[in-house]
């Protein structure tokens, strides 16, 4: 997998971030908040890019996260 510049962003759809959500909490049993701390830490990379910022916010603040 190639190395992503620091100047460079990636992409992430809304059901990328929804279904790892999703995964993360029903497959994996990740506890809430552990995946309060997993999606702000995806949230404040810099290197990537969302398709929908309002629902990255509600994700990011644990309020629509499954639990």
């Amino acid at each position: 997998m190639p190395d992503v510049a620091a100047s460079e962003t990636l992409f992430i759809p809304t059901v990328v971030l929804v279904e790892t959500i999703w995964v993360l909490a029903r497959a994996y049993k990740v506890s809430r908040q552990e995946l309060v701390q997993i999606v702000d830490s995806i949230v404040r990379a810099r290197h990537f890019d969302f398709a929908d910022e309002t629902l990255v916010n509600i994700f990011g603040n644990g309020t629509q996260i499954p639990g």
